[in-house]
């Protein structure tokens, strides 16, 4: 039984919108081991690529672990490279923490929605 705090799947998706200006990558379920590379291709792809400013919606991830803490910090470094805006939305407690404990929130732009970028 799927506890009522949970969303009732935890299936990794993703989702593109984007323009010239901005692209946001909304994710959601499990970002780990197993859908990092997915987020990696979809950080690779038009028009996440040419966006001046890139956003990673985090708030419906209900699990992430280091590959995709990793998959995220690399996506910011490459867009910072580039001259590029990045920034994350905030995400729920588990990967608020997994922010906190390692310094990555210091290290990234945390908004509360994409529509601040």
């Amino acid at each position: 039984m799927v506890p009522p705090t949970m969303p009732a799947t935890d299936e990794f998706g993703l989702d593109i919108a984007g323009s010239d200006e901005r692209t946001v990558i909304r994710v959601s379920g499990e970002l780990d081991l197993g859908s990092a590379p997915q987020l990696e291709a979809a950080l690779e792809a038009e028009p996440a690529r040419s966006a001046k400013s890139l956003v990673i919606d985090l708030r419906e991830i209900v699990f992430m672990d280091s590959t995709g803490l990793r998959a995220i910090l690399a996506a910011a470094r490459q867009a910072r490279e580039g001259g590029r805006r990045f920034a994350v939305t905030r995400g729920g407690e588990q990967v608020q923490r997994i922010f906190s404990v390692t310094g990555a929130d210091s290290r990234l732009e945390v908004l509360a929605s994409p529509e601040e970028a």
